[in-house]
């Protein structure tokens, strides 16, 4: 029978391999590992099910910029259909968050698929951007 990593474990996981990888992690108090890429803020939210690897992006419109739902939602859900792991929607707070979710076991594997995660949450970034002032 194998051990589940903790939370605690995971997010000291995910921090060291974001280490190492030249990110600068910071974690904070709600169980989530930030950091940026360039100037995109990214989180990795450590979920209760160990197996479920979650990595977000934040602040995908600008702060002032006017949301028109009705556009929001066609482009998030084309974006959503096209990519394999990619979702895009609104969080609680109304703000377009992309989030790029799937079960990965044991945690450690995560750091095979990262920087194809990563690259893929880019492109949903990428292409709901275009979506979305088109």
């Amino acid at each position: 029978m194998d051990e589940k990593l903790s939370a605690v474990e995971r997010e000291k996981l995910y921090t060291e391999y974001l280490k190492v990888e030249g990110f600068q992690p910071d974690p904070d108090e709600d169980g989530v590992v930030c950091f940026y890429k360039g100037d995109r803020h990214l989180h990795l939210p450590i979920d209760q099910d160990p197996d479920f690897f979650i990595l977000s992006l934040l602040e995908v419109l600008e702060e002032d910029q006017a949301i028109d739902r009705a556009r929001l939602a066609r482009a998030a859900n084309f974006v959503t259909a096209e990519s394999k792991v990619a979702k895009v929607c609104l969080n609680e707070s109304g703000k377009v968050v992309i989030n790029v979710e799937l079960f990965c076991a044991p945690p450690e594997a995560f750091k095979s698929i990262f920087a194809r995660c990563l690259s893929e949450l880019e492109a949903a970034h990428d292409k709901f951007l275009k979506a979305y002032t088109a």
